[in-house]
């Protein structure tokens, strides 16, 4: 293989600098300048790292003595409620939670008003979107609810999201998941165990390891974030692509589920079934046609001894032809 050769320059010093030279008399060491043959007396060794080390620990404050004795304690302050009470006709943008249907409703106006417990069938109203649990937390005021068990979202007539536990803002119309995760949208389904939608901003992501399926691949990943509205999905760390015909390791990959082109942004492998290697960092490849383009210097190894190597590379898998542009090297193992 090529072996790029660096050139490497010497480094260059300017400026004049001052010669110093060390004594040591009498276990004290003095300094002394070159130029002004000015001496100066610095600590004796070992002192200035007792210095350093004491003074990294943690002063204690000095306590000040009170002048009188019978001093009242402050009281202290009221305790914070469960739940923010925020009022959403304080955000223009934000609008009310309603409760469409429960079984049962109980609330304690001494420990907890706004705290309403509801049990069976219950379902909420936000906006476009319907909420369903079978028991849930209704904070009335702070437009915010905890909902558990069959958890279920249903938004238009394409998405749905379910889990085991909820976590609803109405005011910041964030939804948090938790546990048995899925979304489905279309013919496209995300799973995880814990998932944050911003329905605000129609973005979904995990952080503890997802998967995405659609037609063609599945994806997988340790984070990962999904667009339900433009089909545009991110992953980063431990990355995988498996189809039928090929796999793609890689650290980081861009994709969309409606066209199934996968965008190459970091360190990538691909492999089609054990006869071609290909390593890039950057690039496109459409999986449906197996086409792909490929930028930064990228390989396109088989298993046979051919090697194509150039700084831009376009592929096909399926018609097995390839071209490359700027510093190509072509290699033939069996034909030399």
């Amino acid at each position: 293989m090529f072996k790029p050769h660096i050139h490497t320059n010497p480094l260059r010093r300017l400026g004049v600098f001052s010669l110093f030279m060390v004594l040591a008399m009498w276990g004290t060491s003095v300094l002394l300048n070159a130029q002004d043959k000015t001496p100066v007396k610095v600590n004796k060794p070992g002192q200035l790292r007792k210095e350093v080390l004491d003074n990294q620990q943690t002063k204690k404050p000095a306590v000040q003595q009170s002048k009188g004795r019978n001093r009242k304690p402050k009281p202290l302050p009221p305790a914070r409620p469960l739940a923010p009470i925020v009022n959403p006709l304080n955000n223009s943008k934000a609008t009310i939670i309603y409760l469409e249907n429960t079984e049962s409703i109980d609330f304690d106006e001494m420990i907890n008003p706004d705290k309403q417990i509801l049990r069976g069938n219950v379902r909420f109203r936000h906006d476009n979107a319907l909420l369903y649990c079978d028991s849930a937390y209704f904070y009335q005021k702070a437009n915010s609810l905890d909902a558990f068990s069959n958890v279920r979202i249903v938004q238009g007539d394409t998405l749905f999201v379910y889990g085991d536990f909820l976590y609803y803002d109405g005011n910041t119309r964030m939804a948090r998941l938790r546990h048995n995760v899925r979304m489905e949208n279309r013919k496209t389904t995300l799973t995880t165990d814990s998932l944050n939608y911003d329905r605000n901003t129609d973005l979904a992501y995990y952080y503890t390891g997802g998967k995405i399926v659609d037609t063609e691949n599945t994806l997988t990943s340790i984070w990962g974030q999904y667009s339900p509205g433009t089909n545009d999905a991110m992953f980063r760390d431990s990355v995988k692509l498996v189809n039928t015909n090929f796999k793609m390791n890689a650290d980081s990959m861009r994709y969309n589920t409606k066209t199934n082109i996968a965008r190459i942004t970091g360190p990538t492998h691909i492999v089609y079934q054990d006869e071609t290697d290909i390593y890039s960092t950057l690039g496109w490849y459409n999986t449906n046609t197996e086409q792909m383009m490929l930028l930064n210097r990228s390989d396109v190894i088989h298993k046979d001894g051919k090697t194509l190597t150039g700084d831009t590379v376009f592929y096909d898998k399926a018609k097995k032809y390839g071209e490359a542009f700027v510093n190509v090297i072509m290699k033939d193992t069996v034909q030399k």
